[in-house]
């Protein structure tokens, strides 16, 4: 499974070639609400197909890289400006690798020392038959982004580099645009950088990451109107699966200092605590109810270091083990 933030301009990338962006998504079995709301989870396979689709639709080979490059710190939801407030770039790619790999299983981010270079190597394990050209292209483009973005723009990665066969059309213009050479027909998928990256300070564009968060604010207001705890929560379901749920994190999320949050938390006679108690038991039992993943996954999705924990948390919020939570949903099902 995997964030529908995932797919953040999928729509004004199709349209720009005159293609139908909710026939692609539903002939990849993704519900169009997805682009709606980035905290949906939709399967991995389905975004990988849906963007093959889409590359074949526009007729455009370098779909992924093209969409990634449009992407930014806000495809990462309310982790992203957490991100860029890290001491350090070698910092935020932890977190954000972190993050890519719990929202998204079958990922992985490597940071491997070459020299002195760094490989950022990605590597997908997703079944053969599947085509992930474009889901590669997309991941290592979005990767590429968040580094340019908070080194600022001027920052050159040394390549970007790729399985896959070069594209038949010219790609000049879009490694221009991406500030980056682009090498194809490679033996893995990556993005080679100065290993100095690391010690840098994060510093983005400032009216860039303040537009992109006064939107995810104005979403917010938009879903929840005038409901504070509802924004909370949906805070908290974004950051859970990134072990930063924190009242702080949060805090920061919504635009306030961590006081003020607790005081009016008070006021509405809850408290954080209790929220992301509530938060998670509903998502357990979501997750549970309509998906297939594994005990051990819905634990990760939820914040949870180890299985134990989640299973021990979740006990005493239902008086049920996940397992036997689980089971007995099968049986009430087979009954009815």
């Amino acid at each position: 499974m995997i964030r529908s933030g995932s797919l953040q301009g999928f729509d004004k990338q199709v349209l720009r070639f005159s293609a139908n962006p909710i026939f692609l998504l539903q002939a990849a079995s993704i519900n169009p609400a997805a682009l709606r709301d980035p905290e949906i989870l939709i399967p991995y396979t389905s975004v990988a197909e849906v963007l093959e689709l889409a590359a074949d639709a526009c007729q455009l080979e370098t779909f992924g890289l093209e969409m990634g490059n449009k992407q930014g710190l806000s495809t990462l939801g309310a982790l992203g400006l957490i991100c860029s407030q890290q001491a350090s770039l070698g910092k935020s790619l932890s977190l954000a690798s972190k993050y890519a790999h719990l929202h998204a299983h079958r990922a992985s981010i490597n940071v491997v020392p070459y020299g002195d270079m760094l490989l950022i190597r990605f590597e997908l394990d997703l079944p053969q038959t599947q085509k992930t050209e474009q889901l590669v292209q997309l991941s290592l483009s979005l990767i590429h982004r968040i580094i340019q973005t908070m080194s600022g723009f001027s920052w050159r990665a040394q390549k970007i580099i790729l399985c896959q066969s070069a594209p038949k059309t010219s790609f000049t213009d879009l490694a221009k645009k991406m500030n980056c050479p682009l090498f194809f027909d490679q033996e893995f998928n990556g993005i080679v950088v100065l290993k100095s990256v690391l010690a840098l300070k994060p510093k983005p564009d400032d009216q860039l990451l303040q537009k992109h968060f006064q939107e995810y604010l104005f979403d917010l207001e938009a879903k929840y109107p005038n409901q504070l705890l509802e924004q909370i929560k949906h805070s908290i379901r974004s950051l859970l699966p990134s072990g930063e749920c924190s009242l702080a994190n949060v805090a920061m999320t919504l635009g306030l200092q961590s006081r003020v949050l607790q005081k009016r938390l008070q006021a509405y006679g809850s408290s954080f605590s209790e929220l992301l108690k509530d938060t998670r038991y509903k998502l357990a039992c979501d997750y549970m109810q309509t998906s297939q993943m594994s005990l051990t996954e819905i634990g990760l999705y939820l914040g949870f270091a180890e299985l134990s924990i989640f299973s021990r948390s979740f006990k005493q919020w239902s008086g049920l083990s996940p397992m036997q939570w689980r089971k007995r949903l099968v049986i009430s099902q087979i009954n009815y």
